[in-house]
């Protein structure tokens, strides 16, 4: 995991923290300059970007330590991640925040289903939530040699565990923004909208669960 902070900070679980990975593909999560970071880190947040398995960060054996049926393990890598920040006293839960773009959306959401108590906020965009039925949508098929197939009964069984959508139980969760291109031609935007609702009915706390709609495609909007 990489954190970054401002020089100098003090340690006592007081700062605001965002918390992001992607863990999927074999894509390695790498630093690079980000306008948005830069200005978190100048008011004094700390930014950290966890390499969890299923990521390309160390190689072939990483990403597939948390491909198919071990997708699990790429959702465990980033709760091990958002406990570290704690217990090493960089942050405390209702300052730790998750974002994510699609498989990194599913990702935090997974998460966040699993460990509401983890985490303040959390924001994520064009995520791909429904994991049971994601191949029957756009591209989505092209995606089974990374997620695993729902028509092979121990990948679906493994698919229903990890899926946002399947996992939304009555629990205090964070507070949650989901953003999405209305005409997203690569992960449409109902994976957000069921994901929206199922939240919104099962949030059993004070914070809100909210939707915004772009009318831009997620592929032409800004990234973090």
């Amino acid at each position: 995991m990489l954190i970054t902070a401002r020089r100098g900070i003090t340690l006592n679980g007081t700062r605001p923290t965002l918390l992001q990975a992607d863990g999927a593909f074999g894509r390695a999560n790498t630093p690079r300059y980000s306008p948005l970071v830069a200005a978190w880190l100048q008011q004094g947040g700390i930014y950290a970007i966890a390499n969890v398995r299923g990521g390309g960060d160390d190689g072939q054996i990483w990403h597939d330590g948390g491909r198919g049926t071990r997708k699990q393990t790429s959702v465990d890598d980033l709760v091990a991640a958002a406990e570290f920040l704690v217990n090493q006293r960089y942050t405390r839960p209702t300052l730790l925040g998750l974002i994510g773009h699609g498989s990194g959306g599913m990702l935090a959401a997974a998460a966040v289903v699993q460990h509401p108590e983890l985490f303040g906020a959390a924001a994520l965009d064009a995520g791909l939530f429904d994991m049971v039925r994601y191949t029957r949508f756009t591209i989505g098929w092209t995606w089974e040699s990374e997620f695993g197939s729902p028509d092979n009964s121990t990948e679906l069984r493994a698919l229903t565990s990890i899926s946002p959508l399947n996992g939304v139980h009555p629990a205090k969760y964070p507070a949650t923004l989901l953003t999405v291109g209305e005409y997203d031609d690569v992960i449409p935007p109902l994976h957000s909208y069921k994901f929206g609702a199922a939240l919104q009915a099962a949030q059993t706390g004070p914070y809100p669960v909210l939707l915004r709609v772009e009318p831009t495609p997620a592929t032409a909007r800004a990234r973090h």
